[in-house]
């Protein structure tokens, strides 16, 4: 008869197996478990059904955004999931313990693509004149986006980056809607804690990842984290931060750059959200930043 400390054992083990056999493409190699503590292999678990039905979408649609009436039931598995808490972030526990490979980085991909589809099919809807849907399914992408969001930097970063793609892209539907129908989407616009959140992951990444083997970057990671916790910096404050690290940070430092890139999308995405909440939405204009986001580290 098994003990429970055994049994326990036998489980965890079980749900690593299936997670690497339901969220791994044709070739398995790239799943890789690291060692986790049995709360950070339950929480990973947790994702398998839910992931399992968005590849299922995926594969059948080659990446191409399904039909509302086929996406909306899978993306409600993962909204309704975070909403209860039952899908958890996965945070890191310690060093290679990242989204860059692995379960969560399959987690993570699957979660974009989910959130990109329903913006898709909300703006057709838009276009098509059914402003409930649209707006219900806009305020869909939104909750499933908050899937893994605070995994680690790469995650958050990304997050906010596609969150500020959305309120640009959506900015002028939103600004003419009714309030009842955009409240619940202006909801996800960007709050007090989140300086405080990108600063808290930027300073931890250096921990996470070999991002600074020799010693000589720890200073700047440090000093930029606490720049961007704070509220009231600006981006030439950043700027004289990173200048001194130019050179080093060609070789083995771009995520500073990542950084700021979503430092930058978090200031845009409140200005955007408070001028759509007065019904003064304006496109702010396309600065070089966003060419570098699309290309950079985060994805």
């Amino acid at each position: 008869m098994f003990s429970r400390t055994t049994l326990h054992v036998v489980l965890v083990a079980v749900a690593v197996f299936l997670v690497a056999v339901i969220l791994s493409d044709a070739d398995q190699s790239d799943f890789r478990p690291r060692e986790l503590s049995a709360k950070g292999h339950a929480a990973i678990s947790m994702y398998i059904e839910p992931a399992r039905a968005a590849r299922k979408l995926q594969r059948k649609y080659d990446g191409k955004p399904p039909p509302l009436d086929e996406i909306r039931p899978v993306a409600e598995l993962w909204a309704d999931g975070v909403d209860s808490g039952i899908l958890l972030d996965c945070e890191s526990e310690g060093p290679g313990d990242t989204s860059l490979d692995g379960a969560k980085a399959q987690i993570f991909s699957l979660r974009q693509y989910l959130s990109a589809s329903l913006a898709a099919c909300s703006l057709t809807e838009f276009q098509a004149g059914r402003m409930d849907t649209g707006a219900n399914t806009l305020l869909l992408s939104l909750r499933v986006s908050r899937a893994v969001e605070n995994c680690d930097l790469r995650t958050y970063a990304a997050t906010l980056a596609e969150r500020n793609r959305m309120f640009r892209r959506f900015g002028p539907i939103l600004d003419g809607l009714d309030d009842n129908l955009r409240a619940p989407i202006l909801a996800f616009g960007p709050g007090q804690a989140e300086s405080r959140l990108l600063g808290n992951h930027l300073l931890a990444w250096v921990s996470l990842i070999d991002v600074d083997p020799q010693g000589q970057l720890a200073e700047v990671y440090g000093h930029l984290g606490k720049l961007i916790s704070d509220d009231r910096t600006q981006i030439e404050d950043i700027d004289r931060v990173l200048a001194p690290a130019s050179k080093r940070i060609r070789d083995n430092a771009n995520w500073l750059f990542v950084g700021k890139i979503a430092w930058t999308n978090l200031a845009e995405m409140r200005e955007n959200t408070a001028a759509i909440r007065n019904r003064a939405f304006s496109p702010t204009p396309n600065l070089p930043y966003r060419a570098l986001m699309s290309s950079s580290a985060t994805r």
